[in-house]
């Protein structure tokens, strides 16, 4: 059972959060700041929740050295950063959100009490979102930390179009949370990614390779950052003799690394079946298999699920990239065939004109929209997940 030590200075408020009854967690309020080096050490709290800054805070951070995994959540203006900056120095993961009232505390805590032991999002900054548009139910969710990846048997499905959709509405609905696309496609010449964002991707996974010797500094060197964007990308090396530099190894680094900073990887995965295409999907969270709507594709999809990581959510998505007729009750039978959860569909979405381009500003990209159709994706996908 997870410990979470919360903090107030509200006497009041700390017996009524210690009255809290919780399924899966024990939480002990604490008022007397005098008291919280000993309930550190004693209780080696997972979440420690700050809603009143400490009078005389210089050392209670060291209680935490040992602590690696706890997370410290700041919910008060003031000196927040600097409060914050000591825990990031005993390798805590730091949250900060200011003006949170009780009843978003509460919902925090019920959301923690919720999550798989362990499983939280990290990020320099609280996650609380209003949702927006079709994403979710109305208030204010607590993110979890998400490693999406897709994944086609057949080629030309429009997993990429689909992976960028995905990132690209995430972005606009959540703009305080950090996003990066991994794109594993390998190529000779730039990835298609690249091309359809109008990017020379001169940073690039390639730079990682080169430097596996001082691979933090390699990391955030190979990610390209387009203004407007809201999205990070790490682009493959535009020569397809790279991809033997990948090694398993370097890619667990990798996203060990996009782990620290991003909230949401998505990784677009070619379909091929190699080394590099096991390993990342077992470092994922959920994995959306991109099939176009035909039977056979849907069984050949159920065949990969005896190699897919028994811990990850999988999914379907239908995606009638190549204009075939299909009518509704068509699209309900094949996805019946399924062994796993039913994601969406995609309808067909080579016309340009009725679906318009995904835009960096007022400039379109070469990526044609599916916004109406990945809103419905996200509600299935996240039907159940804490993430928005």
């Amino acid at each position: 059972m997870q410990t979470i030590l919360f903090f107030t200075e509200n006497s009041a408020e700390s017996e009524r959060f210690n009255s809290l009854n919780l399924n899966n967690s024990r939480i002990i309020a604490v008022c007397d700041e005098k008291k919280l080096p000993y309930f550190i050490s004693e209780f080696m709290p997972e979440y420690l929740i700050f809603k009143d800054i400490c009078k005389k805070p210089s050392g209670i951070p060291g209680y935490t050295r040992n602590l690696n995994n706890t997370k410290v959540i700041i919910l008060k203006d003031g000196t927040e950063n600097s409060f914050g900056s000591m825990f990031e120095e005993q390798k805590c993961n730091v949250f900060i959100k200011k003006n949170t009232g009780e009843d978003d505390i509460l919902k925090l805590i019920h959301i923690i009490d919720e999550m798989e032991y362990g499983d939280c999002f990290r990020c320099s900054d609280l996650s609380f979102f209003s949702d927006k548009d079709r994403i979710g139910t109305a208030g204010h969710r607590f993110l979890k930390q998400e490693i999406i990846s897709l994944y086609s048997a057949q080629g030309g499905a429009g997993r990429t179009t689909i992976a960028l959709n995905l990132a690209w509405l995430l972005a606009e609905s959540l703009k305080d949370l950090k996003i990066l696309f991994l794109d594993l496609n390998f190529s000779e010449g730039y990835p298609d990614s690249a091309v359809r964002l109008s990017q020379e991707p001169l940073e690039n996974s390639g730079i990682l390779i080169d430097n596996i010797t001082d691979l933090n500094s390699a990391f955030y060197r190979s990610i390209t950052r387009i203004d407007g964007c809201g999205i990070d990308f790490i682009f493959p090396p535009p020569a397809l003799n790279r991809s033997e530099g990948l090694s398993v190894d370097l890619l667990d680094e990798m996203v060990m690394r996009a782990r620290k900073d991003y909230g949401i990887v998505i990784a677009d995965i070619p379909n091929r079946f190699d080394n590099i295409f096991i390993e990342m999907l077992d470092l994922s969270t959920t994995i959306l298999l991109v099939a176009t709507p035909e039977t056979s594709q849907v069984m050949r999809v159920n065949k990969l699920l005896k190699i897919m990581p028994a811990d990850a959510a999988k999914m379907l998505v239908l995606n009638n990239r190549d204009n075939l007729k299909v009518s509704p009750g068509k699209v309900r039978m094949i996805s019946s065939l399924s062994e796993m959860p039913f994601a969406g569909y995609m309808q067909y979405v080579m016309q340009a004109g009725r679906h318009g381009y995904l835009k960096i500003g007022r400039k379109n990209t070469e990526i044609i929209s599916l916004r109406g159709q990945i809103e419905k994706l996200l509600d299935n996908l996240f039907a159940d997940k804490h993430i928005m």
